[in-house]
């Protein structure tokens, strides 16, 4: 399994079955799952490994990427692909942005940005596809990649790049420009070979706003408490854990559901634990 997502409850008005979750994994399959009575709902392959998923705000599509560079959209309803995104080759006056290499997240703006999916991956670039229009728009270079490391919360862009300076960044979502580097250096698990996996970017009921990364060195967690002082961003850490005994793949908080419940962090580690 390379992506879980669940899908999300639009209420009693929706005569979408409740409790759904769409699952990947790297042999290509797309498989959604009832999660009350366990039963398999629907099947769909892909000639690609499937690395994220993501769902649109409303549940009215998802989408995915992975090794072959390319975004697919889907309808939920019926479980078809509508759209097949991808940057064309060569530099030139036509030449349209896209990404040259693999593709290891996917991140919906929700209701900022009811158009616009975020992906990440081994080129550097964190790509804006507007799906109206069909193709990517615009990017940021940068950020190297490596796992579902991408997160969005009201106009900010948390990434988590495999590399051992400056890993854990935000960036502002209009302009595309770099807003600061979270100093991942902070606490007791700290050394110079941080090599990010995964992030998750958070607004609490109290209206704070978190940011965490988690990866292989030295295979720990941390969060910040993330705060705009006069237009200059600030950052204390608010926890850690570290010492495990293998990195650490995926993250994620129950407070990115709703934004009302107490926070609570899971991680999923090399060694299978959670």
């Amino acid at each position: 399994i390379t992506s879980i997502r669940f899908r999300p409850d639009l209420g009693l008005n929706s005569k979408r079955s409740k409790n759904v979750i769409l699952v990947s994994d790297a042999g290509g399959t797309l498989n959604h799952w009832h999660i009350t009575s366990g039963k398999k709902l629907s099947s769909i392959f892909i000639e690609t490994d499937i690395y994220s998923v993501d769902y649109k705000s409303d549940a009215s599509k998802f989408a995915t990427v992975g090794k072959d560079h390319c975004v697919r959209l889907f309808d939920e309803d019926t479980r078809k692909e509508i759209s097949k995104m991808k940057g064309s080759s060569g530099y030139g006056h036509d030449s349209i942005s896209g990404h040259s290499n693999r593709v290891f997240t996917i991140k919906h703006c929700g209701s900022f940005d009811e158009n616009i999916f975020l992906t990440g991956g081994w080129d550097k670039t964190v790509q804006f596809w507007d799906i109206r229009v069909g193709h990517s728009i615009r990017s940021i270079y940068g950020p190297n990649i490596s796992g579902e490391a991408l997160d969005f919360c009201d106009g900010n862009i948390l990434t988590a790049s495999y590399r051992p300076k400056n890993p854990l960044e935000m960036w502002d979502f209009h302009t595309g420009k770099l807003i600061d580097s979270l100093n991942w250096n902070k606490g007791k698990y700290s050394n110079d070979h941080s090599l990010l996996y995964a992030a998750r970017l958070w607004k609490s009921g109290d209206g704070e706003v978190y940011a965490a990364g988690a990866g292989l060195g030295p295979k720990s967690a941390k969060v910040f408490r993330v705060s705009n002082n006069c237009g200059e961003m600030e950052c204390s850490l608010v926890g850690d854990i570290g010492g495990l005994s293998r990195a650490v793949f995926s993250m994620d908080c129950s407070a990115c559901l709703d934004g009302e419940r107490d926070s609570m962090i899971a991680l999923g580690c090399g060694d299978g634990l959670i």
